[in-house]
């Protein structure tokens, strides 16, 4: 069976095979926001993605989501890079575009 590849928008919610990890990393098959823009995402067979938690930890990196169980939290602290064609599953929905603000200011005040 030949997989094709989805492009994926940036704030876009997708099923991703977060497995393996070690450590702390989130683990499991899971929804994560699409961070990476477009423009790359169209051409590249990677995503740069932020897993989603349904237990909140009153982290300052959480940013509360409607996610696709319910009440969620974007964890913008735990940025991954996946490819499309073999850990991601399906998509789930959508983040608003103020929410996707809120998550790249959080990512951006770890550069600095």
């Amino acid at each position: 069976m030949v997989k094709s590849r989805m492009i994926l928008e940036r704030g876009d919610i997708a099923w991703i095979d977060f497995s393996p990890t070690k450590g702390h990393e989130q683990s499991g098959l899971r929804p994560a926001v699409i961070i990476s823009p477009l423009q790359y995402n169209s051409f590249s067979n990677i995503v740069l993605v932020c897993p989603m938690t349904t237990k909140s930890k009153n982290h300052p990196f959480e940013v509360p989501v409607d996610g696709p169980d319910g009440k969620s939290f974007v964890l913008c602290d735990h940025v991954r890079s996946f490819d499309t064609i073999e850990r991601v599953k399906r998509l789930a929905g959508k983040v608003s575009e103020l929410e996707v603000q809120e998550i790249l200011a959080k990512i951006s005040t770890l550069f600095r």
